[in-house]
């Protein structure tokens, strides 16, 4: 398994969308229609959410992604741009909208999202493989489900050749996904993802998961690593939105990695800072910059 640590740069290769959020009282039912107490637009995306909450959390990162040529295009080009730690590089998909997300929140912050991905499925495993040429062994790769099983599984396989760390999180969780779960060093996955792989939330170990994180919400998350078992617990918060704490979780947890903490410690950072997400509105704005001193919290874990 690759090593990672200080100086390591997370190399983010997944998607990037607008969010439209509509704000309900509750969450409709089939066929109903509701009306909302307010929208909200903001950008997004897993790739986007995970490469940004890595880089406020202090990770030096290079995201990948493929965007159409619309306004949709500028508004996460600029959004990028004002991320110092990003070094963004984006695929431009000419004639092409650029997928976004609609996400409906209700009023205990629960929410139901769906989104487009044609930007998304374009990328190849050619161009996934080519982004990993200036990667060097001990930088972390860390993809989603949102690009194809073909593309995810070359960059996978392409990043534990160079000596990488490989960080998958398959959400949405595609079809075929525990067939990857050999090239991935960590796999990080909630309840429902846990559930379609492996049948049921685990309470051991899984076989072909090397080491795994099981998110949980207001639960925290469960850690297997080797034969160890281990609980974070989240502290107790009101949750106003929780759209994109997976996607803080994920790439907070990505930081601490490359910041040279031990999965367990690097996990309750990343709890940490998904419980504040969830008490903030929308997605790219609800995720705080952690400051270097903010790290030494969760050394001694």
């Amino acid at each position: 398994m690759a090593v990672t640590g200080p100086g390591a740069t997370i190399v983010v290769i997944g998607n990037a969308t607008r969010d439209v959020t509509y704000r309900l009282d509750r969450l409709p039912l089939p066929g109903e229609t509701r009306l909302a107490d307010a929208t909200m637009n903001d950008c997004g995306g897993k790739g986007l959410n995970q490469a940004v909450a890595a880089a406020r959390a202090g990770g030096r990162v290079a995201f990948f992604a493929a965007v159409g040529d619309d306004a949709v295009a500028e508004a996460i080009r600029a959004a990028l741009a004002a991320e110092p730690h990003i070094e963004a590089h984006l695929w431009t998909r000419h004639g092409r909208a650029s997928d976004e997300s609609v996400i409906l929140l209700d009023a205990a912050g629960e929410n139901a999202i769906v989104s487009t991905a044609a930007c998304a499925r374009s990328v190849t495993a050619a161009e996934v493989v080519d982004a990993l040429t200036r990667s060097a062994a001990g930088d972390i790769l860390l993809m989603q489900g949102n690009l194809s099983l073909e593309a995810t599984r070359a960059g996978l396989a392409a990043a534990r050749a160079r000596g990488l760390l490989t960080l998958w999180n398959p959400a949405p969780c595609p079809p075929g996904a525990a067939d990857l779960l050999p090239l991935a060093d960590l796999l990080v996955v909630n309840k429902g993802e846990a559930e379609a792989i492996f049948g049921a939330v685990p309470s051991t170990r899984p076989a072909h998961a090397a080491r795994l994180v099981v998110t949980l919400g207001a639960e925290g998350a469960r850690i297997f690593d080797g034969t160890a078992r281990i609980a974070i617990a989240a502290p107790a918060v009101s949750a106003l939105d929780t759209a994109g704490a997976g996607d803080a979780f994920v790439g907070t947890l990505a930081a601490g990695l490359a910041a040279g903490l031990a999965l367990p410690n690097a996990a309750a950072a990343a709890v940490a800072q998904a419980a504040l997400v969830v008490t903030r509105p929308g997605t790219l704005g609800a995720i705080r910059t952690l400051a270097v001193p903010d790290w030494a919290a969760f050394e001694t874990i």
